[in-house]
């Protein structure tokens, strides 16, 4: 989608990001083709971003693209 576009050009080729994946690891998921994990985490929308303990349960949640801004004030936070 165009929204999943953007995020990609926009937020993932930052220092910023990349500092993030010290804590983090990411995955990238289509929906359409991995129906169970969308459903399990009642993915309606996309982009849906989340941060996902090892356990599978769920610290917190964005959906849609507001920005490169608005992505770092959600997940920025993550990068201690």
């Amino acid at each position: 989608c165009g929204p999943c576009k953007l995020l990609a050009a926009e937020v993932f080729p930052t220092a910023e990001f990349k500092k993030l994946s010290k804590n983090l690891v990411f995955c990238k998921i289509d929906v359409d083709q991995d129906k169970a994990t969308s459903q399990a985490y009642n993915i309606t929308a996309m982009p849906t971003q989340m941060v996902v303990n090892a356990d599978g349960s769920v610290v917190t949640t964005k959906v849609g693209y507001g920005g490169v801004a608005d992505f770092f004030n959600t997940f920025g936070k993550f990068a201690n």
